[in-house]
């Protein structure tokens, strides 16, 4: 919620270019920074919104806007961790902070093999979490949605974090891409706003949603968890893949995803 906020507040400075929305963009993203540190992959998309608004508002300007609200929220996170231990008693003496992330973007077993199926993991859990169903959506919204800034805004947040995550090493990449969710479901959103949920388009949602739900029922697959067998997760992945080739491709995706 407070990244959501935080780069709504960015995004309104930007296209009314009025200094009240300054106010809250700092406080959010703030909140933001002793919420999960975590939340640094955001300050790129703020720069990329930035120049892709910049005809509303000059780089001037809100460039040295993001520099300030980037610098304040690093001393509040700097000084939470005394303030932290003094009210909690629990000690960070022994916490190298920078140390600790930094080291994160340093493969976290030796030899390629391991490192690509980290990587491999990273992609495919996430995308199960979404369930691959959404996932496709995802991918069929970036692929052909009209291509205007907020398009470039939003496919810009929801790359940027994915590929940092994916760089690093060690941590849990999908609490990290929870960051993502937000411009996922926007492009989804945008990508079906057109379809009549009510009438035409409801009875391929709710076939496919029936068909999808026996077939996990039939294979004893009744949440997603990514602990499962790999040929059973390969199924349901699969099936997505066949999904968005079909006609009605969107809401067969979207009944499967519910």
């Amino acid at each position: 919620f407070t990244v959501a906020a935080s780069v709504y507040f960015f995004y309104m400075h930007l296209k009314t270019t009025k200094i009240i929305y300054v106010l809250p963009f700092l406080i959010f993203t703030v909140l933001g920074f002793l919420t999960k540190l975590s939340v640094v992959t955001t300050i790129p998309i703020f720069v990329v919104m930035a120049f892709l608004y910049k005809d509303k508002i000059k780089l001037t300007r809100s460039i040295p806007v993001l520099i300030l609200v980037t610098i304040i929220s690093f001393v509040f996170l700097y000084f939470s961790y005394p303030i932290t231990e003094h009210f909690s008693g629990v000690s960070n003496n022994e916490y190298k902070f920078f140390d600790s992330y930094i080291g994160t973007f340093f493969a976290a077993t030796k030899g390629y093999q391991n490192l690509i199926y980290e990587k491999a993991f990273y992609a495919l859990s996430y995308a199960w979490q979404f369930t691959p169903f959404f996932a496709a959506l995802v991918v069929l919204s970036i692929a052909r949605l009209k291509r205007d800034r907020n398009y470039y805004a939003m496919v810009s947040w929801l790359i940027i974090t994915f590929l940092i995550g994916f760089a690093s090493s060690g941590q849990d990449f999908q609490r990290l891409m929870v960051i993502a969710i937000v411009p996922a479901i926007l492009l989804v959103a945008k990508y079906v706003s057109d379809l009549n949920f009510f009438k035409k388009d409801l009875k391929f949602i709710i076939i496919s949603g029936i068909a999808v739900f026996v077939l996990a029922q039939t294979t004893g697959l009744n949440d997603m968890s990514p602990t499962y067998a790999s040929w059973l997760t390969g199924v349901f992945f699969l099936l997505a893949l066949i999904f968005m080739i079909l006609p009605k491709n969107r809401q067969i995706l979207i009944g499967a995803s519910i």
